[in-house]
């Protein structure tokens, strides 16, 4: 089942999701575990750096074939689209899409 997007406000509206393609290139770049990730949002203290990354890979879009996307943005190319003002908001909608990412079917349901 495809995880819902969650839309981003950078350069232009883009789609923010974590699949597990993004999840598994994500704990590449960061050289750690996701749950060691969900450790360190809990603190509410993130290094500048593991923002842009959180961002990026959220950004990151896979080909049906699996493949990355050639259009796919690189890390700097992502930290130069976001603003220092904005780092509350990418951190709520980073959120967001990790919730997103995480729910089970019918998470979303007002009859559950």
């Amino acid at each position: 089942m495809p995880v819902k997007p969650i839309t981003i406000k950078l350069d232009k509206n883009r789609s923010l999701r974590y699949g597990m393609p993004n999840l598994c290139i994500l704990e590449d770049e960061l050289g750690f575990s996701l749950p060691q990730l969900m450790k360190e949002m809990t603190g509410q203290q993130f290094a500048f750096n593991t923002i842009v990354k959180l961002l990026w890979a959220g950004l990151l879009e896979v080909e049906e074939d699996g493949r990355w996307k050639e259009t796919n943005l690189t890390i700097p190319q992502v930290s130069n689209l976001m603003k220092p003002a904005e780092l509350d908001e990418y951190a709520t909608k980073i959120a967001e899409a990790l919730n997103s990412a995480f729910a089970k079917p019918g998470d979303d349901d007002p009859k559950n």
